[in-house]
C-alpha cells in the first residue's frame, strides 16, 4: 500500500456538496430503496466522499503533473468503470470519511467482471484542506477481511 499525505483547495467541500445534489438527483432511480445498490440516510454522505475524492485526485495530477484521463464526474448514470486513468493503470478512486480507521470497497463492485479496475485510490480526509491518499491494487483487495457493512458487503483492512 502506497501513503502519501496531499493539500487541497478548501473551495473544494462547497463545490462537492453543489455538485453531490445534482449527481444525486440525476441517480436517484439506482439508489433507491429495494435495490442493492441502496444506502439509505448515507446517500449524501458517501456520495459527498466520492466527490470530493474524485476532485482531491483531479486537483493532485494537474498539481504534479500528472497526464490522465478522468470519467465525467457528474454523468447520465453512475459510470461502470475507471474514475481516472493514468499510463493505461485503471483506478477507481474511492473517499473515506476523517473519523474512519479502515479502507472499505463494495464487494458487489469489486467483484463486478464489467469494471476493469487496476488500482484503488483511497483518499482518506484528515482535515479541512489534507488527506492521505493510499493505493492499493486489485489483487490485494481480494485479500482483504469480507465483512457485512449497514447495506452491504464490503473488502476491509485497517488503515494502520
Amino acid at each position: 500500500m502506497v501513503y502519501r499525505e496531499i493539500e487541497f483547495p478548501s473551495y473544494f467541500a462547497g463545490l462537492a456538496k453543489d455538485i453531490c445534489v445534482a449527481r444525486s438527483a440525476i441517480s436517484k432511480n439506482v439508489y433507491r430503496r429495494g435495490t442493492d445498490k441502496y444506502r439509505g440516510k448515507q446517500e449524501f454522505e458517501i456520495s459527498y466522499m466520492g466527490v470530493l475524492a474524485e476532485l482531491i485526485s483531479r486537483h493532485y495530477c494537474y498539481e504534479y503533473g500528472i497526464e490522465a484521463y478522468f470519467a465525467p464526474i457528474v454523468d447520465k448514470k453512475p459510470v461502470v468503470g475507471a474514475d481516472v486513468i493514468v499510463n493505461d493503470v485503471r483506478i477507481d478512486v474511492k473517499g473515506v470519511p476523517p473519523k474512519r480507521s479502515k479502507l472499505w470497497v463494495n464487494a458487489n463492485s469489486h467483484e463486478n467482471s464489467n469494471k476493469k479496475i487496476d488500482v484503488y485510490w483511497f483518499i482518506h480526509l484528515t482535515g479541512e484542506t489534507k488527506a492521505n491518499n493510499y493505493i492499493v491494487s486489485w489483487d490485494d483487495v481480494n485479500k482483504w477481511h469480507k465483512t457485512y457493512s449497514t447495506y452491504t458487503m464490503v473488502y476491509q483492512r485497517s488503515i494502520k
